[in-house]
């Protein structure tokens, strides 16, 4: 690793000497021909260099190649520029077609993967074919099942070129053969509704009989409007037909006046079970909603009319009459703290009294708030009494505290300081100082005295909004932290499964723990990969150096992958050591070995 940084600082330091050399040359008169080269040359590296930068690998491969044709020919007229720029043009082409190869091969990979997906997309048609001609119990949507495998084999991005048509031509088969499948069963449910009579007296019977049909065909679903349209149309139109009928026969009833019976019914139970409500104001309201529902219900049977109007209103009537009772309660209260603020007002002597007294006149604001209502007629005079005591106390505040003011700003300019450091708390993130030092701001805060009225609910609140704020986001960010330990905990145990399979690859080890967290389909699939990548049948060598590449590659990701949570961390890092172990001091794969494969490879 500190070669190759060397090296890139090596040619970094190359390339900038030769770039100061070409502008040096370019500070002299030359002729424009060959200054017309140099530019071409230096157009013909930067090209080069930001083809990487182009997301159409293969037209970005056909410029580059088109730019190495171009030097060959550009540079004639000056061979000492070309020269120096010689090193850039031809690093900047090595590292270009050394990531298109690594992006073909990601590529291949890529399209090796949506093949299998592709697969299985054929799989699940297929399976619902059988299940469809076995006439098995589908529990969803068929036509949504179908639709949903249809998109997402349109998310899936293309196969090698060798398998597109067959894996297309296989998908396309049996979602035709699923739908032509899904056409006959509606054909034979229309076929069902057809024999029904739809002008029969029966009409229940034959309405549920409908339905359950328009359930079997719900459950198809909707097929493509090409195959369907006729048939839909017609099914539709003798479904309609028969409700129509069934609708025509039912107008000669009086179900209407029935239906309001009932509803008006519903009405005289709901508000019997609410009479005896304790929360009045509520209760009242749901009640004056229900009077006016009964009031848009339409007429009901005559016999039974007044009977249940005088229910209805009866029930009605018992609530408000304890409604009322609750109000005259109510006005008892506030007459008791109408009393209350005036008795607290002619306490006061002194400006001591005036500071202590704030809290009191608070407190009597917030209990009458609580009070509900009281008779209509006396509403307007009892709160009147109530706040001209409170504002005549709040007046004699506002004068008492412009005496004070420049105490009141003291205070605020310390407070208001506490609150920006807090702001700046929250923005630096060190979670366990910040923490201690806003502990240390909340009881600093209480021995502060008091600051303008106007603004101390704002400031206390502010206050608390802040610390909020910051106990919240320390507790996001240590439940990301958790969450990324997790994480790297996955992948940890993902390398430890790759190197197990690796090592029953190459050592024929059995050993290859549950992994509770990697789903078996993958496991599988990973060993299938690695069989295929890693074993050369016949030759021991390149089977162990292909698992040796394979073996520091894991290293390296491992070093890169973060901790994992403590109670995980020891247990993990032993399974994985202990697979390090086995390939850095296994000698399976003696000199001895490999030196008699190359004799057998050279004779033959």
């Amino acid at each position: 690793m500190k070669k190759e940084i060397q090296e890139k600082q090596d040619n970094i330091v190359e390339q900038e000497t030769i770039n100061k050399s070409v502008t040096h040359t370019e500070q002299h008169p030359i002729a424009p021909e060959k200054q017309q080269e140099i530019s071409a040359l230096l157009t013909l590296c930067e090209l080069v260099e930001k083809a990487n930068q182009n997301e159409n690998r293969f037209e970005a491969e056909k410029k580059v190649r088109t730019a190495q044709e171009t030097w060959n020919t550009t540079g004639t007229l000056v061979p000492e520029e070309k020269k120096k720029l010689s090193l850039r043009f031809k690093d900047a082409c090595t590292f270009f077609f050394k990531t298109q190869s690594e992006f073909k091969e990601n590529l291949e990979w890529e399209r090796w993967a949506n093949f299998n997906r592709k697969t299985e997309l054929c799989e699940v048609v297929e399976a619902l074919i059988r299940a469809l001609e076995n006439n098995e119990p589908i529990q969803e949507n068929i036509s949504s099942i179908l639709r949903d495998v249809q998109a997402k084999w349109k998310e899936i991005g293309p196969v090698s070129k060798d398998k597109s048509e067959e894996i297309w031509n296989r998908f396309k088969q049996a979602c035709d053969h699923a739908y032509e499948i899904c056409l006959r069963k509606k054909q034979a449910i229309f076929d069902q509704a057809k024999q029904l009579t739809l002008m029969s007296e029966d009409w229940e019977t034959n309405a549920q009989k409908i339905k359950e049909i328009q359930n079997e065909w719900n459950k198809i679903g909707y097929l493509p409007a090409t195959m369907e349209k006729d048939i839909k149309d017609a099914f539709q139109l003798i479904c309609d037909q028969f409700f129509e009928a069934r609708r025509n026969y039912y107008k000669k009833l009086d179900t209407e006046r029935i239906k309001n019976l009932q509803h008006k019914k519903d009405l005289c139970e709901q508000v019997e079970q609410i009479e005896h409500s304790t929360d009045y104001e509520k209760t009242a309201n749901i009640l004056k909603e229900l009077q006016n529902t009964w009031k848009e219900i339409g007429p009901i049977p005559k016999k039974e009319g007044d009977e249940l109007w005088m229910r209805f209103r009866s029930a009605c009537n018992r609530f408000f009459k304890k409604f009322e009772s609750y109000k005259l309660e109510n006005l008892k209260k506030k007459e008791s703290l109408c009393e209350s603020a005036e008795k607290a007002f002619q306490s006061i002597q002194g400006e001591d009294d005036i500071e202590k007294m704030s809290h009191v006149f608070v407190s009597l604001q917030k209990e009458w708030k609580e009070i509900g209502p009281v008779p209509i007629e006396v509403s307007e005079s009892v709160w009147q009494r109530f706040h001209n005591q409170c504002e005549s106390y709040f007046s004699l505040r506002k004068d008492f505290e412009s005496r004070h003011q420049e105490t009141h700003e003291q205070n605020l300019s310390v407070k208001e300081k506490l609150v920006h450091e807090i702001e700046a708390l929250i923005q630096k993130e060190d979670w366990k100082a910040g923490a201690e030092r806003i502990k240390q701001i909340q009881d600093e805060w209480k021995l502060i005295g008091h600051v303008p009225s106007t603004i101390e609910r704002e400031l206390n609140s502010q206050l608390k909004r802040l610390c909020n704020q910051f106990f919240k986001r320390r507790k996001r960010f240590f439940d990301q932290k958790d969450q990324e330990r997790k994480t790297n905990l996955e992948q940890k145990e993902e390398l430890c499964l790759r190197l197990e399979i690796l090592a029953k690859l190459v050592f024929k080890s059995p050993d290859i723990r549950e992994n509770q967290r990697i789903p078996m389909a993958k496991q599988l699939e990973i060993a299938l990969a690695y069989k295929d990548e890693i074993v050369v049948e016949g030759d021991k060598k390149k089977t162990w150096n292909n698992a040796m590449k394979k073996f520091r590659t894991i290293q390296k990701q491992w070093k890169e992958i973060g901790p994992v949570p403590r109670d995980y961390d020891d247990m993990v890092w032993k399974r994985y050591r202990k697979l390090s172990d086995q390939f850095l001091s296994d000698r399976s794969f003696s000199y001895d070995d490999i030196e008699s494969s190359k004799k057998k490879e050279m004779h033959g």
